[in-house]
């Protein structure tokens, strides 16, 4: 079937194909059709109701402009399978709706032998968003994403909404192969993909993925995750994640700022590396930056140029020995106490400066 030059363009919030399955569960089939060349002021293909299953197959849908996703499915539940279609050259032009194609809430999802290019979204999920999920299957299996293009997530954006039981969620399969993500772009965070989705850490196959190429504006040219990264990617130890950038510069994976590292070299004059301040004297200690990946945080756009590093001394009251140590400290940060190497400071007054 063919369709194209649709315009739906009336007041309010028009679609040209709206789905409801209502309170049974319902199935719609999207097979062999070439879409193209239309607009709408709402989502152009809208799917609602309290359980569905949705059926894309061996489809083209290319440059189609909506204000909100060209797909949306807004149901309660669904069963989504999408399997060889080409989705390029669309527009999202809502900054308030993200993906090109948006799915969210109790979801299993599988997505095949697809291309997805050139699509444009004004908010995130430059071709796909998955938000306010709730449970979540996730099949990926070589696909291609590429030249997509989105405030955060320029191929993909991953994020939680209320998680629902945690038992019932170990019973789906997250699984990402032999996919391709190359020259997308986000303006802030994750040029390839953006993930606050708490149940990635499940996944039991993730092998042969590609993320190059991509760029971010902020941080993590290929990968971001604010934070949580142990829960929130996917097992990425066997992915190829290479020549992605932040102005530039090399920035494969990345997450806000997490911990700090000493970079000061301690004086080796003692077998403590003790340091000995008199009274009104100043030591000047240089500390690194990293995020929860361990990369080291190289802030290019000056976005937290307003960080504030908080560091206070410790006195040790105990040695090993049980003796007291009036005039031992430990260094303290944000976190709590910093150990991530041996060293004291003696003296009854320290001043620290960066």
């Amino acid at each position: 079937m063919e369709v194209e030059n649709i315009e739906c363009t009336n007041n309010g919030d028009s679609s040209f194909l709206l789905f409801d399955s209502g309170e049974n569960h319902n199935r719609i089939n999207i097979n062999n059709i070439n879409v193209k060349n239309s607009i709408s002021n709402g989502s152009f293909i809208k799917i609602k109701g309290d359980s569905n299953v949705i059926n894309i197959n061996n489809s083209s849908i290319n440059n189609i402009k909506s204000y909100g996703p060209i797909i949306e499915n807004i149901s309660k539940k669904s069963d989504i399978n999408i399997t060889n279609i080409n989705f390029y050259d669309n527009k999202n032009v809502n900054k308030y709706k993200c993906g090109n194609i948006q799915f969210s809430k109790d979801l299993n999802v599988i997505i095949e032998n697809s291309i997805f290019s050139n699509n444009y979204c004004k908010s995130n999920g430059g071709a796909i968003c998955i938000n306010d999920i709730k449970n979540i299957g996730l099949q990926l299996s070589s696909n291609i994403f590429y030249n997509n293009t989105a405030a955060n997530g320029g191929a993909l954006y991953l994020t939680d909404g209320k998680m629902i039981d945690e038992e019932e969620e170990n019973n789906r399969k997250i699984i990402m192969n032999n996919n391709t993500l190359y020259y997308n772009k986000a303006e802030n965070f994750g040029g390839g993909i953006y993930s606050e989705c708490s149940k990635l850490y499940l996944s039991s196959t993730t092998t042969k993925n590609t993320i190059i190429y991509n760029k971010a504006g902020i941080i993590g040219g290929g990968l971001y995750s604010p934070s949580n990264v142990n829960k929130t990617t996917f097992n990425i130890e066997k992915w190829s994640i290479k020549n992605n950038t932040v102005n530039s510069q090399i920035d494969n994976i990345g997450s806000k700022p997490s911990f700090i590292t000493l970079d000061t070299k301690l004086p080796t004059y003692n077998k403590n590396n003790e340091i000995t301040v008199t009274t009104g004297d100043k030591i000047s200690l240089k500390f690194v930056l990293h995020d929860e990946y361990g990369n080291r945080f190289i802030d290019t756009t000056n976005y937290y140029s307003s960080l504030i590093l908080k560091l206070s001394l410790q006195k040790i009251m105990v040695n090993s020995e049980g003796k007291n140590e009036n005039d031992y400290y430990i260094i303290e940060d944000n976190n709590g106490v910093y150990n991530n190497k041996q060293f004291k400071l003696m003296g009854n007054s320290c001043i620290l400066n960066n």
